[in-house]
């Protein structure tokens, strides 16, 4: 009996976890800034990889970013010789935002982002509908946030694109990968060898299985 194999659809993702912000928090810990925007070890940190980006000349096709503050702050200071030299288009998704219900987690309404980051497309926050409400796909818990992960895979999946970047939050990689596990918060990422660190980036073959599974091989694995 001949068993089907099944259908490989490859692509290149590199990943970029945004820079560090502030965070006032309240006597349970719980971050109270609402969207806030990089600190100043932040924006250091988004302008080193900046140059480390630049120099390694990815060759990406266009770039993914959640619609936090944070995470479109550091894609337009570490992105920015592909953004304003090479014309890379920038496509905000609202599903790429993180995970947690904290203040620090939920969005800006898209109007306000648009007049702060004019160049980028927020088309598919518009779409979403329920975007910045953690409503729907956007709730904060471990099935949802597993659902939305296979959500993005998919259309990962199916865009034109064979080569992209994705500026995103912690526990979205960790999603992504398969490192996050149930029970562990999604309002902070943990800190652990699986998780990236502030403004780390890296690169990653994307394999998607025409079953509707992938995974992920690091470049230097190929």
């Amino acid at each position: 009996m001949a068993f089907a194999t099944r259908q490989d659809d490859k692509k290149t993702i590199y990943f970029l976890r945004h820079g560090l912000v502030d965070h006032k928090t309240d006597e349970e810990g719980v971050h109270r800034d609402h969207d806030p925007m990089l600190n100043k070890e932040g924006i250091k940190q988004a302008e080193q990889a900046r140059v480390q980006l630049r120099d390694a000349k990815l060759p990406i096709e266009i770039i993914f970013c959640s619609p936090l503050r944070r995470a479109l702050e550091t894609m337009t200071i570490a992105f920015q010789d592909y953004i304003f030299e090479d014309h890379l288009p920038v496509k905000i998704l609202p599903t790429l935002q993180d995970c947690g219900d904290w203040e620090c987690n939920v969005g800006t309404p898209v109007a306000e982002l648009e007049q702060q980051f004019p160049r980028y497309d927020f088309s598919a926050c518009y779409e979403d509908k329920l975007y910045p409400k953690k409503e729907g796909i956007h709730k904060a818990d471990f099935e949802t946030s597993v659902k939305k992960t296979e959500q993005l895979a998919e259309y990962f999946a199916k865009v034109p694109q064979k080569s992209f970047a994705v500026v995103t939050h912690g526990v979205c990689i960790r999603l992504f990968c398969g490192f996050q596990k149930p029970g562990e918060t999604l309002n902070a990422t943990p800190k652990d060898k699986n998780s990236f660190s502030a403004c780390q980036h890296g690169g990653y073959t994307f394999h998607y299985y025409s079953d509707k599974t992938w995974r992920f091989t690091p470049l230097e694995e190929k």
